[in-house]
């Protein structure tokens, strides 16, 4: 039969998949030595920059309901969040965070090591299965807290996959969502647009109501929690970005600046796209629930008090 799919046909080739230049990078003959040296610069260079940001905090009695007291909660986070987080829960010791099995993420597993967690590599497939096993031993054996990016390794942005629902039906544990803007801060070109906030930013980390998972819980649950986690991300998000004086009936502020991208032309107008599809679902998710709780506010470099 002719080549259009009948028998005797030659299979399609399938086109190598594309990496970033920061990716290629890593897997170049230098890439041992950026391994070993990025983590070291991100952690200096996180710590002296976020001393001179100011931080406040919008919903954090939802967190601190139960690491105030001791408990353990498991964090779902956004990827564009990633700069801060380890950061943020730099006094958390032995907290265990879901890290994928890719060269990128080596240097984000020896990251978030040098601020004192521990990372579980994997991110889906039997790989991610693995992760959520050894996660699962671990809060069970000690009392520590647990981290997942939500909508990671590699997107869509934004929008939760059902991990952090699995762990939290497995171990009993609440979700807490949260997520953080700052003001002023670049934009990174990757698919995520990483947030990179400038030295003495005004930064807004923003929680949500947790969620609770019953250990018996059904696929349809799963995943109507799952919709849920979403809806209150990025309630969170725009609780932040309100917090920072952004208007959040625009999709992005105007204040923050592209960082150089190597990607294409159709890539940029594809984000475009996605964040004004972002910009609707975020608003509706704001509508939806009233503001509630004040800013807590803390001076430059004055981050802790959680737990």
């Amino acid at each position: 039969m002719d080549a259009s799919g009948g028998e005797g046909a030659m299979p399609a080739p399938v086109p190598p998949a594309r990496r970033s230049p920061g990716g290629r990078l890593l897997r170049s003959r230098i890439g041992g030595v950026l391994r070993w040296l990025l983590p070291l610069v991100v952690v200096g260079v996180s710590r002296l920059m976020f001393r001179t940001c100011r931080f406040e905090f919008v919903g954090k009695e939802h967190e601190d309901r139960f690491v105030g007291r001791g408990g353990q909660i498991i964090f779902a986070g956004l990827h564009e969040g990633m700069m801060l987080l380890p950061y943020h829960f730099r006094d958390r010791r032995d907290g265990v965070v879901m890290v994928s099995r890719s060269r990128d993420g080596d240097v984000i597993a020896h990251t978030i090591e040098r601020f004192g967690l521990r990372p579980v590599r994997g991110s889906s497939g039997r790989a991610g299965r693995e992760a959520l096993g050894e996660m699962i031993a671990a809060l069970q054996e000690r009392t520590v807290s647990a981290g997942i990016i939500v909508d990671g390794p590699k997107g869509p942005p934004l929008i939760a996959k059902s991990g952090a629902i699995v762990l939290a039906a497995a171990t009993g544990l609440p979700v807490v969502p949260g997520t953080w803007w700052a003001r002023p801060l670049l934009r990174a070109g990757s698919w995520d647009r990483t947030l990179v906030p400038l030295p003495f930013s005004r930064i807004v980390f923003a929680f949500e109501e947790p969620l609770f998972v019953r250990v018996d819980a059904s696929e349809a649950e799963i995943e109507s929690l799952r919709r849920e986690l979403t809806r209150r991300l990025l309630a969170a998000r725009a609780r932040a970005q309100m917090a920072c004086g952004v208007d959040r009936h625009a999709a992005e502020p105007t204040a923050s600046v592209d960082l150089p991208s190597f990607r294409s032309r159709r890539h940029g107008a594809k984000l475009r796209q996605q964040e004004e599809v972002v910009g609707h679902l975020q608003k509706a998710a704001a509508d939806e629930r009233p503001a509630d709780g004040g800013v807590a506010e803390h001076g430059a470099g004055e981050e802790r008090g959680h737990g």
